[in-house]
Parts: C-alpha cells; structure tokens; sequence
C-alpha cells in the first residue's frame, strides 16, 4: 500500500506495511511540518492580500513583543510594510511557545471591515509553552506584543 502528499513542492512516497511503524511516524512528521510551515498557512485563506482586500492602498504593521527576563523585559521590535510584506501571522519568538504570536489576518479583517484606520493594542501571547516533543504542557507563554497598524485605503489616496 502507497501513500503520497505534497510537501513543499516535492512529493515523497512512502510505502509501508502493518509490521513498519517507524515509517508511519515519519508520515505524522511529514505532514505536521507541512501544515505548520508558513507556506501553506492561507494567507488570507486561500486568497492573496491583494484580492482580499483590494480597498488598501498601503500598510504599516509595527510589532514590539515584550518578553519577561529577571531583570528587565526585552523588547523586540518587529516591522512590515507594504501590501506584499505582511505575514497572516507573526509568531513568538520563545521557541518553546507553539501556536502563539498575533493573528494578523483576523485583525486586519476586524479593521477593514469597520472601516478602521488605526489599531493600536497591548495583548499578551496565546501560545502554550510545551517540551520539545510537545508531550508535557507548562502554562500558557508569558510574553507579551504591542500592536499598531496602520492602513491607507485607496479612496484616501485620491
């Protein structure tokens, strides 16, 4: 039996029988690292930025995530600009965290669809933080991410 997906633009295939569960761990990994690559997270879905939200004209994000030390938090200042150059999601910078960071998408549909010009939040991370293999849970991720975007729609530009 034969099984076959695409990763990454390559398409490896793997066959194993019922006696060979190595191979169907490394099908498992495979296919985690295909859908948690930030290639095949959906833009905005299945779309581009360009066709989701053909009203903005220009786009600034500014991110500072706030990480807690013993001392004196470290800020780490991240900027995106241009239509082409926003990510759908900005991820957090503790590698133990997983799922954590800011949703851009959501937040840029939040704002166009109330016509918002400016977003200017504090709000701390979502992400979980986990062992390496992701077998024991530790809490939730205690950073923290200053958000501001700001979006120029077409009809500004006239």
């Amino acid at each position: 039996m034969a099984s076959s997906f695409i990763c990454k633009n390559k398409t490896p295939t793997i066959l194993w029988s019922p006696h060979s569960e190595i191979k169907t761990i490394l099908i498992i990994k495979l296919y985690f690292n295909y859908m948690t690559s930030d290639e095949h997270i959906p833009f905005f879905g299945t779309t581009t930025f360009e066709k989701k939200f053909p009203q903005i004209a220009d786009i600034t994000v500014k991110i500072i995530e706030i990480v807690p030390d013993i001392r004196n938090p470290i800020e780490i200042p991240t900027t995106y600009s241009g239509i082409s150059g926003v990510p759908p999601v900005h991820h957090c910078s503790d590698p133990k965290c997983h799922d954590g960071g800011v949703n851009i998408n959501n937040i840029l549909e939040d704002m166009v669809s109330k016509k918002q010009r400016i977003y200017d939040e504090k709000h701390m991370c979502h992400g979980r933080i986990m062992s390496p293999k992701g077998r024991k849970d530790y809490g939730g991720c205690h950073s923290d991410f200053k958000t501001r975007i700001e979006i120029v729609y077409n009809e500004d530009k006239v």
